[in-house]
């Protein structure tokens, strides 16, 4: 019996569960290539399973907390705590962009 990868774990110390699934799909295709290519005669993914995703467990803050969550925070970066909030932007959504990116009018 192969593997098998605790998402909750994961999310707890080492990746979130979102990002573990990335890696899982790179190092899939890693291992697949090398299978193909004859590096290897198998490859260790073959039966490894990544427990599912619970979306349910997620926190939303209320608004009342929100200056509890943007005190803590750089001054230069406490207004993005309401921006996220407001907006429903993840972080990379958050940060992603740049100047050139937002239109003024």
């Amino acid at each position: 019996m192969r593997g098998r990868i605790d998402a909750e774990g994961a999310a707890v110390g080492l990746l979130a569960p979102t990002m573990l699934r990335v890696v899982e799909s790179y190092l899939k295709s890693i291992f697949s290539a090398a299978v193909r290519d004859q590096l290897i005669a198998s490859s260790p993914c073959v039966g490894v399973r990544i427990s599912a995703i619970d979306r349910d467990n997620r926190v939303i803050p209320p608004p009342e907390q929100l200056p509890l969550l943007a005190q803590p925070m750089p001054t230069r970066l406490s207004a993005a705590v309401y921006v996220a909030a407001g907006c429903g932007l993840r972080l990379g959504e958050l940060f992603g962009g740049n100047g050139g990116d937002h239109v003024h009018e």
